[in-house]
């Protein structure tokens, strides 16, 4: 068996400015029913109530959950320097992240769902599957320069014959 490398590794590096959030701290509930629709939606669930377990579906397909305004504000504001070109990386990569915090609080897997649904939303990266480890990614701690340096790795993919 041989082992052949099918092409160069590409690699890019961002960082990502203020204090790193979490997604899965204080979610919110929201109901979503278009402002011209609530009357009509209102009034045919009226009509369910005979049906509860319709009328409790119903209901239950129109509440969204939504990460807290903390991290949707980060998510939208936080500036992000990036170096290695080519965005969004579309290919299955290896994700190195430290995380350096303003305090020592929140958990390593929160800040790491945190960091990929942000690099997806902002184009970085095209979806967050993508990711297929995230080896040596750690929890820091820096209150004067709160920020999340990342290294993504193209994975190369090695055949053997």
């Amino acid at each position: 068996m041989s082992e052949t490398n099918t092409g160069s590794e590409r690699i890019w590096h961002l960082v990502v400015y203020g204090n790193p959030r979490t997604k899965k701290t204080s979610n919110e509930i929201h109901l979503t029913v278009h402002k011209k629709n609530v009357v009509g939606w209102v009034q045919r669930q009226l009509a369910l109530i005979n049906d509860p377990v319709r009328l409790i579906r119903a209901i239950l397909s129109r509440v969204k959950v939504q990460p807290s305004k903390l991290w949707r504000k980060w998510a939208k504001d936080a500036p992000i320097v990036a170096g290695g070109g080519g965005f969004p990386v579309d290919c299955p990569c290896h994700v190195t992240a430290t995380f350096y915090r303003e305090r020592a609080i929140g958990d390593l897997l929160g800040y790491m769902q945190g960091i990929a649904d942000l690099l997806q939303e902002r184009k970085y990266i095209t979806n967050d599957r993508l990711i297929v480890n995230w080896d040596g990614s750690r929890l820091a701690k820096d209150n004067e320069r709160p920020r999340v340096e990342l290294t993504i790795k193209e994975e190369v993919s090695r055949e053997t014959s």
